[in-house]
């Protein structure tokens, strides 16, 4: 049988050298050809960029700043801000409704030539380009067929973010109110019986004020039962606002409990021995008592109250921007795509790449010594009968 000899890296070098004048050839008709066709046929794209930072704000406003003040509890909310995060930029900027809204206002499936509304969505997304800064600031970048459109196109993607987080603030502050304007209407209802009954009960008995020592039972056991429900509805109003996963509710939760626990033992009589026992009061005193207490229970937690619920209704009303626009997208003057040169240079390389591995084909099928390529060699192109 005979032996083939291998090509090596110098036959390819040979190679290439014999065939230089076609290679460059070929190189210069492909970088213009190339070059012609992008420039002709692939449409000019531009980008253009906004900068914006979140407003430094509470993303609850007031009512969380006035949650947090209320430093006489021992619930401790104070400092605690939270402002729009750039997950919930990304969540809205990406979503099915903001693509809808972008493709009806800027006519978008004439833009991209998509055959489906899904298609159209899929490119308006990959048209748009977000990023976080080290600085904190938040960029949005748009890519357009026209300086022009990308610039309106971006800012208008701007105020609809603004907007639609001005929205769901507005939404959550209204889910507030209601929540608070029920336990309002709960407290008062409860305050009024409360004063009602205490009335009938001074009106039956006579009695106004007990002996110092029963006094100072009912403002003490007064005082503790009143820090235990606010603390109660500051606890149920913090989990609204900032959500139970946060990490101040848990210790909050804790710290209720302790102080029930802490209740129950000085109502025994096992923390402060100059109180009176529940169990040894007189039975008019004892109702006294409760009356009493729950008068001013409810009539401190309505104190509590009203101050959140006024501001709910505030906050429902506020339209104040969350979105600092720092640069607004203006139309750049040059095109962001394609990068003409670079893809022709690239294309002509694949084409270069190709012929050289046709010639190196071709010759080793031409120095190929076994007896079936010589054969196709010599009768692949001839027609004749036999």
């Amino acid at each position: 049988m005979a032996e083939f000899r291998g090509l090596d890296i110098l036959d390819f070098l040979i190679i290439i050298v014999k065939r230089k004048k076609v290679l460059l050839l070929t190189g210069i008709i492909s970088v213009i050809l190339s070059y012609l066709t992008i420039f002709f046929f692939v449409q000019e794209q531009f980008d253009s960029t906004a900068m914006i930072i979140p407003s430094e704000q509470s993303s609850m406003g007031g009512i969380a700043s006035l949650l947090g003040s209320m430093s006489d509890l021992p619930i401790d909310f104070a400092g605690i801000e939270s402002s729009p995060s750039t997950g919930m930029y990304e969540t809205l900027l990406f979503s099915r409704t903001f693509a809808e809204i972008m493709i009806n206002k800027f006519d978008l499936v004439m833009d991209y030539h998509t055959d489906t509304r899904n298609n159209t969505i899929e490119a308006f997304h990959g048209s748009m380009e977000t990023e976080e800064t080290d600085a904190s600031a938040y960029l949005i970048t748009v890519r357009a067929n026209s300086p022009e459109k990308s610039a309106e196109m971006t800012n208008y993607i701007v105020n609809l973010l603004n907007d639609k987080i001005i929205d769901l603030n507005i939404q959550k502050s209204k889910d507030n109110r209601l929540f608070l304007q029920k336990r309002y209407d709960e407290i008062k209802d409860q305050l009024k019986n409360a004063e009602d009954s205490l009335r009938i009960f001074q009106s039956k008995t006579g009695i106004l004020l007990m002996e110092d020592q029963v006094r100072a039972t009912i403002e003490t056991y007064t005082k503790l039962e009143t820090e235990l429900a606010l603390k109660e509805i500051e606890l149920e109003v913090a989990k609204r606002i900032f959500g139970i996963e946060h990490p101040g509710i848990e210790k909050s939760k804790v710290s209720v409990e302790e102080f029930k626990s802490k209740l129950g033992d000085i109502k025994k009589g096992n923390e402060i021995a100059l109180l009176i026992k529940t169990k040894d009061m007189p039975e008019e005193s004892l109702q006294y008592l409760r009356l009493y207490r729950n008068v001013k229970i409810y009539n401190t937690m309505l104190e509590f109250i009203i101050p959140l619920y006024e501001q709910a209704k505030f906050e429902e009303q506020k339209k104040i921007p969350i979105l600092q626009v720092i640069d607004y997208a203006v139309p750049p003057e040059k095109k962001s795509y394609p990068p003409r040169v670079l893809l022709s240079l690239f294309i002509t390389a694949l084409i270069e790449l190709l012929l050289i591995s046709i010639l190196i084909i071709k010759e080793k099928i031409m120095l190929s010594e076994n007896p079936k390529i010589i054969y196709l060699r010599k009768n692949l192109f001839v027609f004749k009968s036999e």
